[in-house]
This record gives C-alpha cells, structure tokens and sequence, in this order.
C-alpha cells in the first residue's frame, strides 16, 4: 500500500469509494498521490542540496555553508520548490487526515497520529536531530561566521539567535501533530453544531466543498496569510517554538487537502483543466521569477509586495490543481514509483544530515557548479535508498514509518532488524571510542606543558585541581586569558587558593567571539614576559584563548618560532579552527604578514616590539569586531562578506 507523507497509513490516503466515485477512480487517486508524493520528496531533497549552490544566500535560513561555485537558476529552482513543495505535502496530510476523521472519532485519530508522527519524532529528536547540530556546527565554525566560544555556549550573532535551538526538518512533523489536533477541535465542534443547526450547517458545509473546487477561491484565503507576512512561506528559523504565521499558511493547505477528501468524487475535481492549470502555473511562476528573487534578498514593500502575496498564492493553488491532476490522469503502478512513495517518509528523515553531510565535504573541493550539486543530491538520494532497503524497509521502522511490515519470506525475524541495529552498535562503538582516547582533552583540565619548567596550559580549573597543581609543578603565576568579575564564585575559590600558596592571580578578559584586542595583547605579552615563572595560563573548555596565550608564550621563548607558535591551534590541542581560520590566531598571523613584509626573522624581540608598538587590532582601525568574523582570508564564499558579518 501507498504511504501517506506524513507517515499515515497508506489506506486513509485515498480512503473508502465515496459516493459517485468508482473504484477506478479510487485506484488512480491512490496512484497519483504515490507519483505526487516521490516527486515531491525528490524536489525537496533537490531544494536542500542546491542551497550551498545558490547567487544569493537564502535571508530567512541559516545554512551551514555557502560554496564559492554558484549559479542564479539555482536561485530560481529553489523559488519553485520552496513555494510549491510543502503545501503539497501540507495538502495531502489533509486528505489523509479527513479521509481517517470520516472513518472514526477523533480520539481514535489524534492516538494514531501520535503514534505515527509522535514516535518518528522523538526517535528523530534523539538520532538525526543531534548530528545535524554537529554539522551545522562545524559548517558555521569553517566558514568563520560563529567562532568555538559561541558554538559552545550557544550563543551567536543577533541575526543567528532565532535559529539556535529547533527540530531543523523534523518541524513538519511537529507542525502536523499541532495541526492534526486543531483539525480535531474543529471536527468535535462542527459535530455539536450539527446537533443544533443541522440544515444550516448542511447548506454552509455544501458551499465550503463547492468552493473548494476551484483553485481560484482557495488562492484568495492565502493570499489573506501572505499579505499579513509574506515571510511565512520562507522562514525557516531553526526554533522550537512554532511559528504562528507559518503555521497559518500551511493550515489552509491541510484543511483544503480535508475537505477535499470529503468531497463525491475527489479524483474528477483534481483531473479536470489539470493541464490547463498547470500551463497557467508554469506561466504564473516566470512571470514571478523577478519578485520572488528579490524577495530572497530583501523584503519586498509596497506594490511589489502585493504582487508577489497574489501572484504566489495563485501560482501555488493553480500547480497542486494542475499537478496532481495531472499525476492522477498520468500515475502508474509502476514499481519504482512505488518503491519511491514507500520509501519517501524515511528520505525526508534521512536525507538532511546527508546532504549537509556531503555539502561540507564537496565546500573546499573546486570544480563546476552543476557537478557540484549532482554529486549532493544523487549522492543523498542513493545513501537514502540503500539504507532504507538494507537498513529500515523489513524492519520494525519500516513498520512504523509505512503502517505495516515487508514480507521477507525465509528469512529469521533477528536478521530483519540486522541492519539498523549494526548501523546503530558501529555508530555509537565509534563515538564511545572517539569520546575515550579524546576524554582528558575532551573532559579533563587538558594540562599541557608550553614551555618547559616555564610556561603551561589548562582550561578553568576547579579549586582541588588547582591546589593539586600548584603543588605538583610549583607555579608562581596564574593567568585567566577570560573575562571574569572579582565577585565570581571560582574566581573567589582560586584567589583563595592561590594566596595559601602563595601565587599571583591576573586575569586578562579576552572575549572569545571577538578578535583580539591590541591592548589585552600588550597585557598579555607584558605579563607573560614580567610574571615570576612557572606560569598556568588558563582557558575554558574550549582551547581557543589557551592557544593565544600559548603562542604567545612561544614567540616570546628564546628557543621558539612561528611554527610552534602555529601548531598551538592545531588539531593535536583540540582546536577546530585550525590556525588560519581562528579568531584567536589573528594576532599570530598578523605578526607573520608583518615578518614578510618587512623581510626580517622573528626573535623575541622583535616579537614584543611589534606587540607593544606595531599591532593594532580591528577596533583600532576602526573595523567591527563585535560578530566574531574577520575581513580577510574569508573561507565562506567571498561575495557573501557583508552578509556574514
């Protein structure tokens, strides 16, 4: 059986043969919901892969990358799909649902949506939803427009704080399981009504499903939502909380995909003028294209914004007529096709942190645009296909996701569940094993020595450890590299500590999310070269400040050199960034432009001169510093300068 999109079951897609349609008529809007619902899920898997690809970065999506190579009829593409793509899915989740609605209470729907939305959800939440964070992370981290600090605290620039924390795709679910239980409420009060008002809600409800019928009226009701917010159909913020207009939006697609269901004859209201509609759409949507490009950029104001509200919500409504119709004049049994609806659910689970997956892989590597985005969303789609056949398909979550198990004859009931579980083991094995010889980096206090008998390195520690480590290695100075107020509590501690050992304690606040300043720079070679020795430079948790002050520390060493200073941002110290890509290096790196264009070797000498009279710092020159980004040697795709910063 068929698979409805949002994982209802297959047979409350096209329900019971209503009055006046013919079980031919049923079998063919079965198979057009297959063909719509594969294309569908193939355009939107197209739609994300071609993101990184596009002239102009997407204004209401943050995307872990941009690529240098790009092209605008990317732009157009997406503009198709994103506008077309979810309210088609939106709409056939209505069918479904009021097709189940007519066949039990809405008790009885609301428990099964749960459990075939519900489940795919939190299973998600926990799986997928944390490796695209990761991705994200290090996509934002390489591409300089979220430094380690603020990955860490999750905490970023303004424009970036509304997509901190969120279900990334897994929001259709969420948005369906809200809208699902509103349709409920409706359903529970149209029934006390026609308790009350039976002729007159029989007349009301007989001129709702007359309307309906054309997508000239549908349009109307949109267009309403888009002239309040036209950034509805766009926004993607990564946020928890659903988004009240967005959710309006794709509303009136879910209640039409409804009431549609309930109509005589579904399947002839969507086959007739199908490619007339879909001609006019086609012919809509070119017309639009100037509208809808600049709204990607900027938003649209005034008329331009009334055209884009009308023209969009016109286009849309003409397409799902024309489309489906025309899916359903056209739709075959063919197996594929088939193969394709089936396997749609856990392609719109999957297919996200695999094309982010592959984007930041193919990011650095030069080559033609259009290879480009193949290799990102053939190479998804087939990573999708053969885990859904080896991993999912006769599985338990095949049966969740598609509402009932493949028969695999012959074959153990153990080794149906094979795939997913060895995936699952060889997954969470490899991260415990990452975790385990990474653990005194990753949770420990990461004490290294810099310089030795000289100079060490650790993050914050705690007052034992400290204690523990003055006595072991006999330090007469500690340095705290981060802000700090005298009335913390740890400072407080380590004060405390430090004075029954008699050590000095400075703190020189750098901010992480900041290039350094040139007068904490001064600070700290000053009191790196003044300070009685041993010296404890201390960071937090992450190792960006600590490879500042180590560098630091090398340069001012006697036996030191700018490639030891370099490898204090390396992978070997736990620094993501790499050096030529952190905030924290800047200093470093400008020293050594400053070696080459003055064609002299590097002495610790030389190195204090040039840190207490030559260095100056972003806000010196008068440049923002204030969101964590640098001018130059930008890895992000170098046209989107402004728009990262």
């Amino acid at each position: 059986m068929a698979k409805a999109p949002t994982g209802q079951p297959a047979e409350t897609t096209a329900g019971p043969l209503a009055a006046g349609s013919t079980r031919a008529d049923s079998l063919a809007l079965v198979h057009g919901l297959n063909a719509a619902r594969a294309i569908a899920t193939i355009l939107v898997l197209i739609a994300h892969a071609g993101i990184p690809y596009m002239s102009i970065p997407l204004r209401t999506t943050v995307w872990l990358v941009h690529d240098g190579s790009y092209h605008g009829s990317i732009d157009v593409l997406l503009c198709f799909v994103n506008a077309m793509a979810m309210p088609l899915f939106f709409l056939m989740a209505g069918m479904s649902a009021g097709t189940a609605l007519g066949q039990g209470s809405p008790i009885d729907f609301l428990r099964r949506r749960l459990h075939r939305l519900g489940l795919p959800l939190l299973i998600g939440t926990f799986t997928l939803i944390p490796a695209c964070y990761v991705l994200w992370g290090l996509g934002l981290l390489f591409s300089e427009r979220a430094p380690m600090g603020q990955l860490y605290r999750f905490s970023f620039p303004s424009h970036m704080q509304s997509s901190r924390i969120g279900l990334f795709h897994l929001w259709f679910l969420e948005y369906l399981l809200l809208l699902s239980l509103l349709l409920c409420l409706i359903v529970i009060g149209l029934r006390w009504l026609q308790k009350r008002w039976p002729d007159q809600l029989s007349a009301i409800g007989a001129a709702v499903l007359n309307s309906i019928k054309q997508p000239w009226t549908l349009a109307a009701a949109t267009a309403i939502v888009l002239m309040i917010d036209l950034d509805g159909a766009y926004r993607l913020h990564n946020s928890l909380i659903p988004d009240l207009m967005r959710c309006a939006h794709y509303f009136v697609f879910f209640v039409a995909g409804a009431l549609l269901a309930r109509l005589p004859n579904p399947t002839a209201v969507l086959r007739r003028y199908a490619g007339w509609n879909l001609g006019l759409a086609a012919c809509l949507f070119a017309a639009l294209v100037p509208w809808f490009l600049s709204h990607v950029a900027e938003p649209l104001a005034g008329n331009s914004r009334l055209v884009l509200a009308l023209g969009q919500s016109l286009f849309v409504w003409l397409a799902l007529f024309g489309g489906l119709g025309t899916c359903i004049r056209y739709g075959s049994r063919h197996p594929l096709v088939r193969y394709l609806s089936e396997a749609s659910f856990w392609i719109y689970l999957i297919h996200v942190p695999v094309v982010a997956l592959l984007q930041l892989l193919l990011w650095q590597v030069p080559g033609n645009v259009w290879l480009k985005f193949a290799a990102a969303t053939t190479g998804t789609l087939a990573l999708s296909l053969l885990s859904y056949e080896y991993c999912v398909r006769y599985s338990y979550l095949g049966e969740l996701l598609n509402g009932g198990r493949k028969r695999l004859p012959n074959v153990a009931a153990w080794r149906k569940e094979y795939g997913w579980v060895a995936t699952s083991a060889t997954a969470i094995l490899s991260a415990a094993l990452f975790l385990w010889t990474q653990r005194d980096g990753i949770f420990g206090p990461h004490f290294e020595t810099v310089v030795p008998g000289e100079v060490y390195r650790s993050h914050r520690l705690s007052a034992d450890k400290l204690d523990e480590t003055l006595r072991q290695h006999d330090i007469r100075t500690v340095i705290n590299l981060t802000t700090a107020r005298n009335r913390d509590r740890w400072l407080m501690e380590q004060r405390q500590i430090a004075e029954q050992h008699g050590v000095s304690v400075l703190t020189i606040g750098f901010e992480e999310h900041l290039i350094p300043s040139s007068y904490k720079l001064r600070e700290l070679a000053i009191a790196l070269r003044d300070a009685p020795k041993p010296v404890l430079l201390q960071g937090l948790r992450t190792p960006t400040l600590g490879g500042l002050g180590s560098a630091v520390a090398i340069l001012l060493d006697e036996e030191g050199s700018c490639a030891a200073a370099r490898e204090q941002f390396s992978w070997q110290h736990f620094q993501v960034e790499g050096y030529e890509h952190c905030l924290a290096a800047a200093p470093v790196r400008d020293y050594e432009a400053w070696l080459a264009a003055t064609s002299i070797e590097h002495s610790p000498r030389k190195f204090l001169y040039w840190a207490l009279r030559v260095h100056r710092s972003p806000e010196q020159m008068g440049r923002e510093g204030d969101q964590a980004t640098e001018l130059q040697a930008k890895l992000g795709a170098p046209r989107f300068t402004e728009r990262y910063r």
